[in-house]
């Protein structure tokens, strides 16, 4: 049994009212957010940020800068985001964290993936403009480049497309090349954790 806080209670009684949803339900997808992004979130290093705000930063960004940047954070930060919520850097968990979980509780982008065969198809939609295209097209590329997946990534003013295909002995189980300074840091957290009696 859960104990809420009369508060909380009467937030969510609120809501479910003003929703026309069961309290159950405004309960579950309250409970369903905060362990599939408010309890990692911040552990992932991401921060809560308005598009508004990211419009702006990326316009005045030079575009070869925010290049550089997708680049540096698809090599450094992706591999982190998808080991702080997965514990392994695969291409299944880089579909779950961009697509079922970044896409829907970040607000910053729309992520759609299809897969015909050994070929993976994904359309990022945003509504930052070309600089941010630029900086999701180079975070793709070395995504692509960690899971050893040839790709073609094209750009427009708010979307990029990305194709990347599995080798041919199946899905990639996991990255090559990733920062040793990761894998170290994976291990130390692994050994760190209670164990259970």
């Amino acid at each position: 049994m859960v104990r809420l806080d009369d508060d909380v209670r009467e937030r969510l009684e609120s809501l479910s009212r003003k929703e026309d949803l069961s309290l159950n339900h405004v309960m579950n997808s309250g409970l369903r957010e905060y362990a599939e992004w408010g309890a990692v979130y911040q552990n992932a290093g991401l921060a809560v940020t308005g598009k508004r705000l990211l419009r702006e930063l990326f316009d005045n960004l030079a575009e070869e800068k925010a290049r550089e940047l997708g680049r540096r954070n698809g090599r450094e930060e992706a591999p982190h985001m998808v080991i702080s919520w997965f514990g392994n850097f695969n291409l299944e968990n880089v579909l779950r964290v961009f697509g079922s979980i970044l896409a829907r509780y970040s607000g910053t982008f729309v992520f759609e993936h299809s897969q015909e065969g050994r070929v993976h198809t994904v359309v990022v939609r945003h509504e930052m403009g070309s600089h941010a295209s630029a900086y999701y097209a180079e975070y793709a590329r070395a995504i692509c480049e960690l899971l050893n997946m040839p790709s073609s990534v094209t750009e427009t003013e708010d979307q990029v497309l990305i194709k990347a295909e599995e080798p041919v002995a199946g899905p990639v189980e996991t990255a090559q090349g990733l920062p040793s300074a990761f894998i170290e840091e994976r291990r130390k957290q692994t050994s760190l954790r209670p164990t259970r009696p």
